[in-house]
């Protein structure tokens, strides 16, 4: 019966792919250290599969309210390179999945000593959600496994250069002449181009971003400062890479 869901899972994700909402937060606690994580957010996608496949598919679900720690699936791991390995050790996944209530939602967080680590953690995170999705991880629990098979959206592969560091943080598309065709090879992203406007559901990718001090400038195209100039919230939906790319843009200075 688990495989069963899991398959159901990977098979109709691909139809409701529109269904998710990911963000990211960067919160700065100190001068240059702080926290990154990642919230992917399957929820509405959970409604909708049990509106396609029928309550009896989610008997085996249980219901999931736990913590994974990293550095506990990833002792004797291969996959991931020693520095990798260094850099998620204290970080941690909280799931959340309960099919009564229509929850599906992991949370990815790991701490930074220096903010030019973010880049990599990134990146570390997107492996590490690849590579789950895959079973690939020996001692990654099943369930975590299924709450991260309908892939992931990595900006960073169709085009965008993401920076860190030295008072600063940009996300900049430095190949505007092949993203079109980089979005086309995407096939996660096809599926949100065609699903998305017939559902009528938004695949909002959000940011948020705590600094210590105010920030001087910055520049986001959907981004919103707060009152004391502290925080700053970004705010997209994935259907605006086909049309408008460069408002995934940002550049912000404190």
């Amino acid at each position: 019966m688990k495989s069963r869901f899991a398959i159901l899972c990977i098979l109709v994700g691909f139809l409701f792919t529109s269904c998710f909402e990911i963000e990211e937060k960067t919160t700065l606690t100190s001068s240059d250290g702080g926290n990154f994580s990642l919230t992917i957010d399957m929820s509405k996608l959970l409604a909708q599969l049990k509106v396609f496949g029928g309550a009896e598919q989610f008997n085996s679900l249980q219901t999931k309210d736990t913590t994974i720690s990293f550095r506990n699936i990833m002792s004797s791991d291969t996959l991931f390179s020693a520095p990798e390995r260094e850099l998620l050790a204290d970080g941690s996944m909280q799931l959340n999945m309960n099919a009564d209530k229509d929850q599906m939602k992991a949370v990815f967080s790991a701490p930074f000593k220096s903010l030019s680590q973010v880049a990599d953690l990134r990146k570390a995170f997107f492996k590490l959600i690849s590579q789950s999705g895959k079973n690939a991880i020996p001692n990654m629990p099943e369930s975590a496994s299924i709450a991260n098979s309908l892939g992931m959206i990595d900006l960073n592969s169709l085009g965008f250069t993401y920076k860190a560091g030295n008072g600063s943080i940009s996300n900049l598309l430095t190949d505007s002449v092949n993203i079109q065709s980089l979005l086309e090879k995407d096939s996660l992203l096809q599926q949100v181009k065609m699903i998305g406007p017939m559902l009528n559901i938004p695949s909002t990718y959000k940011q948020v971003f705590t600094f210590t001090k105010p920030v001087t400038t910055y520049s986001a195209a959907n981004g919103t400062l707060s009152t004391d100039k502290k925080s700053i919230i970004i705010k997209n939906d994935f259907q605006e890479l086909f049309d408008n790319p460069r408002a995934f843009e940002y550049s912000i200075s404190y």
